[in-house]
């Protein structure tokens, strides 16, 4: 069962996972509660593990959240998304869950290559989340129903955006991390 944000999702099959989780909580070594203050968490998705990261200041309210994990695009034009409005594959638009961020809010997606010379080159966008997704797939490529979170997938974006954050669309994916700023 999926734990993201402090939420878990629950599926039937499960039983009485959410009940063993709390009781794991409380037994977290010191180390652990440490980390959980900074606001950074590990998740396990489908066998994968994602680390959750967020900052806090003095415990106070949270100013952003972090999340690591793939960036994909996606192409639905004449569709309408989430937010109303209809899919343009040449805006600087993203898909992500509501968990993450919410409709209209203004991200950070920042993508890591090197060079020829082995140099690290960040590049950063901002992208509007006007969508939800990234959805897991079934082995037809369709969304499973009920909807959940895509393992290790933290936003889907338009083509136009994917092609300025990496130079092509040709990767398909690529790791990236999303900087959500606070409400």
């Amino acid at each position: 069962m999926p734990f993201i944000n402090g939420k878990f999702y629950m599926n039937p099959a499960y039983g009485r996972a959410v009940e063993d989780a709390r009781a794991m909580e409380s037994t977290a070594s010191e180390a652990d509660r440490q980390q959980q203050d900074s606001g950074a968490h590990w998740v396990t998705i489908d066998g994968r593990h994602v680390l959750m990261q967020g900052t806090h200041e003095n415990g106070a309210q949270q100013k952003r959240k972090q999340f690591s994990g793939d960036a994909t695009y996606y192409n639905l034009p004449g569709k309408r998304t989430a937010s109303g409005a209809k899919f343009d594959p040449d805006k600087m638009t993203g898909a992500m869950t509501a968990e993450k961020a919410r409709l209209g809010q203004t991200v950070t997606v920042t993508y890591t290559s090197r060079d020829k010379q082995g140099n690290t080159v960040p590049r950063s966008i901002t992208v509007v989340v006007n969508d939800r997704g990234p959805f897991a797939r079934d082995a037809g490529g369709k969304a499973t129903v009920p909807l959940q979170p895509a393992a290790g997938k933290v936003i889907d974006l338009t083509p136009a955006a994917f092609k300025k954050l990496v130079g092509t669309t040709k990767p398909g994916h690529v790791a990236v991390t999303v900087t959500v700023p606070s409400e």
